[in-house]
């Protein structure tokens, strides 16, 4: 699957919308900014399977703690 990160973008502002999220987003992760602990990671990856049409396994839900995890994994993704 392609990963526009303009998407991811959006997906993190509506998630975190306390936080100004930067431009570049390819080197955020988990603890960047205070509303992304573990409860907003965890909504972070249902906002993004909701958005993007895909289904995190519990080990992914367990390992993703960045945006780079993020894009590996859905650039992986199969249905």
């Amino acid at each position: 699957m392609k990963v526009e990160l303009s998407e991811l973008k959006d997906i993190l502002g509506d998630v975190f919308s306390n936080s100004t999220i930067p431009k570049n987003i390819q080197n955020l992760k988990m603890g960047d900014f205070e509303e992304w602990d573990s409860l907003g990671n965890f909504n972070l990856l249902l906002a993004v399977e909701e958005r993007l049409s895909v289904r995190f396994n519990m080990e992914a839900m367990a390992s993703i703690k960045s945006i780079q995890d993020l894009v590996i994994y859905l650039e992986s993704y199969s249905a």
